[in-house]
């Protein structure tokens, strides 16, 4: 769990650099045919794999966590997600379709920006692919609701929002937080906070107000 930990702090470093370098703006999230968030970010952890069609797979320890382990032949390239309404993709729907800036962020202590994913085979990867969804939300409905300090249920737990927590090995069920760490493997995810920081959390612990975005 503490390999998975120092991962998410290198990728919080390197969105911040990587913010820094693009007007604030978060990385976008994924775009149809071309690459992902990791892979815009990889250059400021050293990788040179930044799409899908540059040569070699890259599978860096970095985007992988420890405990996700691929069967058989299945190759990992990325084990975590990252908050749809935050990196956005042009492939979803306004207010999605694009990556926000760091700048809107009221609660950049409370928002978690990347965490665990369950794993399979997402839109575009190969067949042989055991992967992270490149956004957590899609299925879900905290993550695309905005954050109102006056909603009476921002510190209720995630009830169905928590998936089912199981790598489907396949193209459905994707876009779920994966709480693969803890007693037994499923019971904590490692999440990255807005604001850099990096906390083991159970299903219990992360809250509503965990994952709605700020407007």
């Amino acid at each position: 769990m503490a390999l998975c930990a120092s991962n998410l702090r290198q990728i919080g470093v390197a969105v911040s650099m990587y913010s820094d370098d693009y007007s604030d703006y978060f990385p976008i999230g994924y775009v149809s045919g071309y690459g992902d968030w990791s892979l815009f970010i990889a250059p400021y952890i050293g990788k040179t794999q930044t799409k899908y069609s540059s040569s070699g797979l890259d599978t860096s320890k970095t985007f992988i966590c420890p405990n996700s382990r691929p069967p058989g032949s299945r190759v990992t390239r990325l084990s975590y997600s990252a908050h749809l309404a935050l990196f956005g993709s042009s492939s979803l729907p306004s207010p999605f379709n694009g990556p926000r800036k760091r700048s809107s962020l009221v609660r950049p202590t409370e928002l978690i920006m990347v965490t665990d994913g369950n794993l399979g085979v997402p839109a575009g990867a190969p067949a042989n692919a055991y992967d992270a969804a490149a956004l957590f939300g899609e299925p879900m409905t905290a993550p695309q609701q905005t954050f109102n300090p006056s909603a009476g249920d921002n510190d209720s737990p995630l009830g169905a929002d928590v998936g089912p927590n199981t790598d489907s090995g396949t193209s459905s069920n994707l876009g779920f937080i994966r709480w693969r760490h803890g007693g037994g493997g499923n019971s904590v995810a490692n999440c990255l906070f807005c604001d850099g920081h990096v906390e083991s959390m159970s299903k219990t612990q992360v809250k509503k107000r965990n994952l709605r975005y700020d407007p």
